[in-house]
């Protein structure tokens, strides 16, 4: 089943904390850059409890990743992860519409994925509130095979699209 981790954003060491509290588990501390890189550069980890996710906090907020300040950090769950798949949204300038980006390899080193193994890395532009009417909209998100129409978790995946495409 397709698994969307949730989290909230703190822009205070304080803030984190008491995220980490509620979550009372395992969290990745995430820089929010819009920015590719963030894991290699420091941006992004694993604590094991409050404390860690504290001294985490303190360290990543206000890093500099690629000439941009961090202000926000995403505390999640730490979760196992089996298999990723990257879903980007971009702004096309030329079109003024948003393009989708979908990869089966996750989303380190984008590019690269797309650039060499294209098959496994697919995009469409979109208008916002009408991704089923979209030529191949299905087939992008679906071609994956734990995707395909009927596979457990692939609606909540194709709807979790579509509802960030719609806000």
């Amino acid at each position: 089943m397709a698994y969307l981790s949730g989290g909230q954003v703190a822009t205070t060491v304080q803030e984190a904390v008491e995220i980490a509290e509620k979550l009372a588990r395992p969290v990745m501390i995430k820089s929010q850059v819009h920015v590719g890189g963030r894991g290699k550069a420091g941006g992004i980890k694993y604590a094991e409890n409050v404390e860690a996710a504290k001294v985490w906090a303190q360290r990543i907020l206000g890093m500099d990743i690629k000439g941009l300040p961090v202000k926000k950090i995403l505390v999640t769950e730490a979760v196992d992860i089996t298999s990723e798949t990257y879903v980007g949204i971009i702004l096309d300038r030329a079109t003024k519409m948003p393009t989708i980006m979908v990869s089966a390899a996750g989303g380190v080193d984008i590019e690269e994925v797309a650039a060499k193994t294209p098959k496994r890395f697919t995009n469409w532009r979109s208008i916002p509130g009408r991704l089923a009417e979209l030529p191949g909209a299905g087939s992008c998100v679906y071609h994956f095979p734990r995707y395909q129409s009927g596979a457990p978790g692939s609606r909540h995946y194709h709807e979790a699209v579509q509802d960030l495409l719609e806000s």
